[in-house]
């Protein structure tokens, strides 16, 4: 009766959300985390990351503490009412997996920042959730200074409430990256529809988008084909598949350079991320695969962090300044002059340079003090 009820609650979640489904082992597993998935985000030399992270927080159904691959992650949990914390935490468990695990990632579930802070909140059942208790969630986040947001769960309804819990959070420059669906070419699930929200998208494994998604809000893709994970089922592990699988690989390559790099701002890590994806070609165009290796790449062009330093350029018309950026900026100029000049964020050696603000992308991205 056990193993009949807990089937149609996985029935559930794919119903009600489209977003993940638990599929079980069968003859799969072997089919671990650390291996194809991370052959396609080009991660084996970066994940699993094993330094203590900032906080992450996981909006969803809860986690199963007791479960033995997650009973020595460092995560704690809180349930928004009564209501909330009766859930059977199948989703929420199944999510977290991919993040904090401690199994060896290939025959058991193996987390990607498996030292990583959690915040489990605790925000709806297995059956769904509320945008009025997606918003108090992520107003909880917000209070507990989390870094990243992961929601693998979403709503159609777009509310006041939420958008202004959405735009509190960014205002604060916390990353949310969110599921955008498996099924809906023409339907926003929020609040990755939101602008500045990462919707995320998922790919099989041989790196083909799954189902038929919104592609106008989703800014990556990652692996969400039997993704092996923790579970509530007798077994304690799983496979789990969908844009629920995908938003957590995500969530753990922004947490992980948000660690590496605690001076790149949030927009400044978005850009990363999404401007050295790999550009993929399907019948419709193109779709945007996470790429982390190029992302850290791209990341230590900029941040010396041997020094805690930021690099940047200008350059100079005369005694003008006609342009400036951080070192990764520059892939859209074309020439090098002796009126280019680098520098570091924190130096002001140059005695013939008045106080100016540098602006990429409209964000004011560092200052160069005038030094006489």
């Amino acid at each position: 009766m056990k193993k009949v009820l807990y089937l149609l609650l996985a029935a559930s979640i794919l119903f009600l959300s489209g977003f993940g489904v638990y599929k079980g082992i069968e003859r799969k597993s072997q089919i671990g985390l650390y291996n194809k998935p991370l052959e396609i985000i080009n991660a084996r030399d970066i994940l699993p990351y094993q330094d203590k992270t900032p906080k992450i927080a996981i909006i969803d159904t809860g986690v199963d503490l007791g479960n033995k691959y997650l009973s020595e992650s460092n995560i704690s949990q809180e349930s928004l009412n009564l209501l909330t914390s009766s859930s059977q935490q199948l989703h929420g468990t199944m999510v977290s997996g991919i993040l904090v695990s401690d199994g060896n990632g290939h025959s058991q579930p193996g987390g990607l920042v498996p030292n990583a802070q959690v915040l489990s909140i605790q925000a709806g059942t297995d059956m769904g959730l509320t945008s009025k208790d997606l918003a108090e969630a992520i107003e909880v986040a917000i209070e507990n200074d989390c870094k990243v947001i992961n929601i693998s769960l979403a709503t159609k309804k777009n509310t006041d409430i939420l958008k202004a819990a959405v735009d509190k959070a960014l205002a604060k420059g916390i990353i949310i990256v969110a599921s955008s669906g498996n099924e809906g070419e023409s339907e926003d699930y929020y609040p990755a529809a939101y602008d500045g929200v990462i919707g995320v998208g998922s790919v099989d494994l041989d790196g083909n988008i799954m189902g038929k998604p919104n592609l106008d809000n989703i800014e990556i893709f990652a692996p969400g084909e039997d993704i092996l994970t923790s579970t509530v089922s007798e077994s304690e592990k799983g496979l789990f598949e969908g844009s629920s699988a995908s938003t957590p690989i995500v969530s753990a390559a922004f947490i992980t350079l948000i660690t590496m790099y605690p001076n790149l701002s949030s927009e400044e890590l978005k850009d990363l991320v999404i401007s050295n994806g790999d550009l993929e070609e399907f019948d419709k165009g193109t779709y945007n695969v996470l790429n982390l290796q190029k992302a850290v790449e791209a990341a230590d062009g900029v941040y010396d962090k041997d020094n805690n330093e930021i690099r940047c350029w200008i350059l100079f018309i005369g005694d003008n300044v006609l342009q400036g950026g951080r070192v990764y900026d520059d892939s859209n100029i074309d020439f090098r002059t002796e009126k280019m000049l680098f520098f570091n964020e924190r130096m002001a050696s140059n005695p013939n340079l008045v106080t100016i603000n540098l602006f990429v992308k409209g964000l004011s991205i560092g200052r160069v003090k005038e030094s006489i």
